[in-house]
């Protein structure tokens, strides 16, 4: 059963804002924002801590936001550079390509004070790849994970920024890692590891001492390694709209489920709900609230235990 007792940690997501720009329009997006979208939507307190051009889109960001009643107040402006901008295509057979623009306002995001004081009173700070692309945010992102409590990594590849070494930096840092399958072996591939799925991420964790190790296999569900524990979610089947964004809802789900669910695998439970309800619809961050996902749950005959 969920724990609804927990009062709401201070979750700090960390790294790109931009737009996605998809066949039926342009939406907010960017894997730490998505993230931070959802975990607000579930009832926690999410905060993004990022960079936005001083231009239409980075108002437009700020307003987005406020009007899901998010803080914009860790959003730093840049008047030199424009806001981030993605094209996805859908197109692609494996899964949605990208063309993300550089540079991008979130190239820079800066260790101000303010920014700093956060990363000490956060509870949970949960960061990615593709926002230490360049020099700048990688060492304010490196910076702000070392002062935080616990360090949640969003492996999140998106070539051709996918730079091993940055890879490597993060998973030192990290206490809980989260990647797709095909991420875990590009992983193994860089680090010389082998053998089937279980004992790739099994040399993972022992490599880089990751407390818990998620892995999510599309059409065969999740899995996850916790400190010497396997534990294995089946997917949900569903009609899919487009996959955008999709992780990064099964990751502000598990997140959530960390101090609401007693088991691990409730947490793969829920996060797999959400995910699926995700793909069924447009765009990363569709509107919803838990009784929503409870409902969705509900007609594919899955109690997720909320009363």
């Amino acid at each position: 059963m969920p724990d609804s007792s927990n009062s709401r940690q201070t979750i700090c997501c960390v790294g790109e804002v931009l737009w996605d720009a998809l066949p039926e329009g342009l939406f907010p997006g960017g894997a730490p924002l998505n993230v931070c979208c959802h975990l607000h939507a579930l009832g926690e307190q999410a905060l993004m801590v990022s960079r936005i051009g001083s231009d239409r889109l980075g108002q437009e960001i700020v307003r987005q936001l406020e009007s899901r009643g998010m803080s914009a107040r860790y959003l730093q402006t840049d008047e030199q550079v424009e806001t981030g901008f993605v094209e996805v295509n859908l197109s692609v057979k494996d899964g949605p390509g990208y063309e993300i623009i550089e540079p991008a306002a979130w190239d820079f995001i800066s260790l101000t004070d303010e920014a700093e004081t956060l990363a000490t009173k956060a509870d949970i700070v949960v960061f990615g790849t593709l926002g230490q692309r360049n020099d700048v945010s990688r060492k304010t992102i490196q910076q702000f994970i070392k002062k935080s409590a616990l360090v949640i990594y969003d492996v999140n590849l998106r070539p051709p920024y996918d730079e091993p070494s940055i890879v490597e930096n993060s998973l030192q840092e990290a206490d809980i890692v989260k990647m797709n399958e095909d991420e875990l072996m590009t992983l193994a591939g860089w680090f010389g590891w082998s053998g089937q799925r279980e004992q790739v991420v099994e040399q993972l964790a022992d490599a880089f001492n990751c407390r818990q190790v998620c892995i999510t296999c599309g059409r065969d569900g999740s899995a996850l390694f916790n400190q010497g524990s396997w534990t294995r979610q089946k997917a949900i089947p569903v009609e899919v709209r487009d996959t955008v964004g999709a992780g990064d809802a099964f990751m502000a789900a598990f997140i959530f489920g960390l101090t609401r669910f007693e088991t691990d695998r409730e947490r793969l439970r829920f996060a797999g709900v959400l995910g699926a309800f995700v793909a069924t619809k447009q765009g990363a961050n569709p509107p919803y609230s838990l009784d929503d996902l409870i409902a969705f749950a509900s007609d594919r005959g899955i109690s997720l235990g909320f009363a």
